[in-house]
């Protein structure tokens, strides 16, 4: 069964077969020692390039043949040791995603937190900066915006950023469209109003329903329809989809706690951790 590991864990696998090579090409056989507080686990130096351990070891294709044979025993007597070689290749990898998303945040800054365009809420000079990239048309953004509103309420010094994220066909652009125009021809208020409102709303967000929701706002229907039409409004959301993709954001929501990416629905008391995090990192 344990035949073909290397193929069944991929990368994770040749590392095991890496890390017993090592164990077995540099260390004499011993008895087992008495077991002892087990070290931190780094990435073994083994782990880097298999072909300077035979070289560093002079091995002949027979002594080869062989040193496989006995890898494949220790795998066969050991298989915790593919485990814990998969555990080590996972943390280096998400290590490596994670400074990768804060490099990316870094380069694309202005135009993340300071487009010029997008809504501002919460407190506008707070010192902590949340974003979120949403789709009114998104059951996870539905469910997660009580969640914002709850988290800006009891967080007074956060800086929200809103960005209109329509991914889910015409009918969500047709929203966002709507919304934007909103806050182009009115106030941070009313558009959060007009947001809060197209949130909440179920069903097909058509021409009806922008403009009895616009009327609701004291906002002529007439004149939303019209920015809607405008070509900025369209440049807007298009700009929204370059850096959603230069971000590599594929789904909604998407939220930029500081520096931090964070990719789908999380609930309040996961935000509150991340706003805690960013809170001690500006101060």
């Amino acid at each position: 069964m344990m035949r073909d590991a290397g193929l069944m864990v991929g990368a994770a696998g040749v590392g095991a077969l890496i890390l017993v090579g090592a164990m077995l090409a540099r260390t004499p056989p011993v008895a087992p020692a008495t077991p002892v507080a087990e070290a931190p686990r780094t990435a073994p130096a083994a782990l880097t390039d298999v072909s300077s351990l035979f070289a560093e070891t002079s091995v002949t294709p027979e002594q080869r043949e062989v040193l496989h044979a006995e890898m494949r025993r220790y795998l066969l007597t050991n298989p915790d040791v593919i485990t814990e070689v998969v555990g080590i290749l996972e943390a280096r990898r998400a290590a490596e995603t994670a400074q990768a998303e804060l490099s990316m945040v870094s380069d694309n800054a202005p135009e993340i937190f300071a487009d010029g365009f997008s809504y501002v809420g919460g407190n506008p000079n707070g010192t902590i900066n949340v974003v979120e990239f949403s789709d009114y048309k998104c059951p996870f953004c539905k469910r997660a915006h009580p969640e914002i509103a709850a988290l800006l309420e009891n967080n007074d010094d956060i800086r929200f950023i809103y960005k209109e994220y329509p991914v889910l066909g015409q009918e969500s652009i047709y929203a966002s469209r709507a919304a934007l125009a909103v806050l182009r021809i009115s106030d941070d208020e009313t558009y959060r109003k007009f947001n809060d409102q197209l949130m909440a709303f179920g069903g097909t967000v058509s021409e009806q329903v922008v403009r009895r929701y616009a009327e609701r706002f004291g906002l002529e229907g007439d004149a939303v329809m019209e920015a809607m039409n405008h070509p900025e409004i369209e440049a807007q959301i298009r700009r929204n989809h370059e850096l959603g993709r230069t971000l590599g954001i594929t789904g909604t929501p998407t939220f930029i706690f500081g520096e931090q990416i964070i990719r789908g629905y999380v609930p309040v008391a996961q935000m509150e951790e991340a706003v805690e995090l960013v809170r001690r990192i500006v101060e």
